[in-house]
């Protein structure tokens, strides 16, 4: 069988030296001739972290996606595949021209043909540009991420006046009711010649009005949240859970007391005359409510800088420069691998020009041959 297959391939020598000269020759020709290509690399690291109370502005970023709760890597990425993005590139650097569409449906395709996007497992974003301009590969990659820069800070601006409208709301609101609260507890303290209350009766009041303005806190930070996020978000979940163990805890309190004790406080109630039980369920509410209010101006300022804030919300780590080697074509690559693959192609080419001859002169495969000119004929017909 081998010698077989050596005689066949001595035979056609002549054929697959030819075939394999002349495929080596015009890929030598094409490399020269054709136009090279230039990859522009950029890269990037987000400057976004989630912050409690006012959503985060890579939760706002998410919301205007229309996706759950992503890496920021993944995040920006999709940003940048956007047309909101991939348009303004377009328009600015008159790239339907460049890929000689006359739609902006064709040159987003084209675009996203010679842009590449990668995430790493750090957090950095890796930008691609490949076009046969190194300069305006370069220009094309850094352009891409300073337009991602600026739809960031639009967004998270933009969130962060939806978020302070929200919280300015509530503000007032709070304002109103602590000093209504403060009002009626200066007006029992005159009418009852109340001045203060005992230090344990103190101390459970402060642990009771803790938790109950933790519940109340994480009302607002989950309300605020379902203002860029949908219900079922990763992150709504969690808030949820976190404010049902908070309201169980309150419960046990309301109902068994703190330290065995009934009505959530360290000494039975029913033993206390009715003034003083009034007196400090006004101080607790009056505590309760001063937190509250304090929790609300804290994110009521963060949602202030964010809607304000017009810093970067990345930072680039390799700034593309106009690239001096051509990533495509690798001359000695393509040379070798058309020598390769001519030279394969014409050992099996040899085989099957080697059959057909044999079917044409072997008397072994007459059968066959006759077969094949009875076809021929009723193909004439």
């Amino acid at each position: 069988m081998k010698h077989g297959t050596l005689e066949i391939i001595i035979k056609w020598r002549r054929f697959i030296y030819l075939n394999v000269i002349a495929v080596t020759i015009f890929s030598i020709i094409l490399v020269f001739v054709v136009k090279p290509k230039y990859t522009a690399h950029t890269s990037f690291q987000p400057v976004i972290e989630l912050q409690e109370g006012q959503a985060g502005a890579s939760l706002a970023l998410s919301m205007m996606l229309g996706q759950g709760f992503m890496s920021p890597g993944d995040m920006y990425i999709d940003i940048m595949k956007s047309r909101l993005v991939q348009d303004s590139i377009i328009k600015k650097f008159d790239l339907m021209k460049k890929f000689k569409t006359k739609n902006m449906d064709k040159a987003r395709k084209r675009f996203n043909d010679v842009v590449e996007f990668k995430s790493r497992l750090t957090g950095m974003v890796d930008v691609s540009v490949t076009l046969d301009d190194p300069v305006l590969a370069a220009n094309v990659a850094n352009s891409i991420v300073k337009r991602l820069d600026e739809v960031n800070r639009e967004i998270i601006m933009t969130k962060g006046k939806e978020m302070r409208i929200f919280l300015e709301k509530r503000l007032e609101e709070a304002k109103a009711d602590l000093d209504s609260t403060q009002k009626k507890l200066e007006e029992f303290q005159k009418k009852h010649k109340v001045l203060d209350i005992s230090d344990e009766l103190k101390a459970a009041i402060t642990a009771y009005s803790n938790l109950k303005a933790q519940e109340l806190s994480k009302e607002i930070h989950l309300q605020t949240l379902l203002k860029v996020l949908s219900p079922d978000n990763p992150q709504v979940h969690k808030v949820q859970i976190e404010l049902n163990s908070i309201k169980q805890k309150l419960k046990q309190y309301e109902t068994k007391g703190i330290g065995g004790f009934g009505a959530g406080i360290n000494v039975p109630l029913d033993s206390m005359p009715s003034v003083a039980v009034q007196f400090a369920n006004l101080k607790m509410d009056l505590e309760i409510k001063t937190k509250v209010y304090g929790y609300i101006v804290e994110q009521y300022e963060k949602a202030r800088v964010m809607e304000a804030k017009d810093t970067p919300t990345l930072q680039v780590i390799d700034v593309a420069i106009p690239p001096e080697l051509k990533s495509w074509p690798k001359r000695k690559v393509f040379v070798i691998a058309s020598f390769v693959i001519s030279l394969i192609f014409s050992i099996l080419l040899a085989f099957v020009l080697e059959f057909i001859d044999r079917i044409y002169s072997d008397p072994a495969f007459g059968t066959f041959r006759k077969a094949i000119e009875k076809i021929k004929g009723d193909l004439k017909l």
